[in-house]
């Protein structure tokens, strides 16, 4: 780490020992930090829009018993 300005969050997992080696990990190689990166956007969308669709079909058939 070069001692750049980080947020809050960030500062905690560098700082946290339970966390600290994924952090220096990840930052001494830019290539796995986008990949996972990449990962974890998609499994988070994928999350979100499953989420989504469950409200969705939940408020509707919600909607249904007060017809």
């Amino acid at each position: 780490m070069n001692r750049q300005r980080l947020f809050t969050s960030d500062q905690d997992l560098y700082t946290d020992a339970r966390t600290k080696e994924i952090v220096q990990s990840l930052s001494a190689d830019e290539t796995q930090y986008l990949e996972k990166f990449v990962h974890s956007m998609i499994k988070m969308w994928t999350t979100e829009r499953v989420d989504w669709e469950t409200r969705r079909n939940s408020c509707k058939l919600l909607g249904d018993e007060f017809r």
